[in-house]
């Protein structure tokens, strides 16, 4: 009784603790992220709406979408990926001093 009383509880308060990465505002996806995520076996629809909450650091090419159709990347996720804002990615030494900022 005391596991299953204790398995909820546990992750409501993994929930409560710390948000999650989007949460607090990640970085826009790059190319190579994206297609390891369509690799992974994502759903489409989540992908599509990763890409319209983060946007991407690149104009996708015709051979990119070409990749991720092959990949299982379906209409709505290609259409949400043409239509993405794109932003610069910060430097890299920005990236790394928010992330030692935000462990401390």
């Amino acid at each position: 009784m005391r596991r299953t009383v204790a398995v909820p509880i546990l992750i409501v308060l993994s929930l409560a603790i710390g948000p999650t990465p989007l949460a607090k505002g990640e970085e826009p996806l790059d190319r190579i992220e994206l297609l390891g995520l369509a690799l992974g076996g994502d759903p489409s629809q989540y992908l599509a709406w990763l890409v319209m909450q983060r946007g991407i650091t690149w104009k996708p090419d015709k051979e990119y979408l070409t990749t991720l159709q092959y990949a299982g990347a379906n209409g709505a996720f290609l259409k949400a990926l043409r239509s993405a804002k794109r932003i610069k990615p910060r430097k890299v030494e920005q990236t790394i001093a928010s992330k030692e900022r935000e462990r401390w």
